[in-house]
């Protein structure tokens, strides 16, 4: 299997299960370019990384260079929605992409990260505030890597990654 087909299953789970709110942006060309790189890498010969190819989920809590950073913050995310773009990678999505994984989406959390339910009513998506559980959508997933927690619980993403001071990580 390809990355490109990886990503665009991804792209396809996470068209299908936008119900969950897990996803604060989502960049389906950029997901799209590092896939067919990865490609082109592997039909060269190149050397590739041990995750090449896979798509995971980033809590916007951590710095990505190429999509917006908000932390879950109306004041971040800016009048217009653009979002902060942070100049750098944080380390650990660095490491990542060095490793050659594919960032989907920045995922939804609770606001700068100071709760465990998820619930933002600053990024509320249609009827939805907060991230429903990708098991019971008449439930939030909770803590506030909810985002990161509903995108691998629904398999939209083989991975993502979390922050927990209180419970983030453990709740969902």
């Amino acid at each position: 299997m390809t990355a490109s087909e990886l990503v665009e299953r991804a792209l396809t789970a996470a068209g299908a299960r936008e119900d969950l709110a897990a996803f604060v942006s989502l960049d389906a060309d950029l997901a799209r370019a590092a896939a067919a790189a990865i490609d082109a890498r592997r039909r060269a010969g190149e050397p590739l990384g041990p995750l090449a190819g896979v798509p995971i989920a980033i809590k916007d809590a951590l710095c990505t260079v190429d999509q917006p950073t908000t932390a879950g913050s109306a004041i971040l995310r800016g009048a217009k929605g653009e979002g902060y773009r942070p100049p750098y990678d944080a380390t650990v999505v660095a490491r990542l992409r060095a490793a050659g994984a594919i960032i989907l989406a920045k995922t939804q959390m609770h606001e700068l990260a100071f709760g465990i339910s998820g619930y933002n009513p600053a990024f509320a998506t249609g009827e939805t505030i907060g991230v429903r559980n990708a098991y019971d959508r008449s439930r939030v997933a909770g803590g506030s890597s909810s985002g990161s927690g509903a995108a691998i619980g629904a398999r939209i993403v083989a991975g993502g990654l979390g922050t927990d001071t209180g419970g983030s990580v453990r709740i969902p």
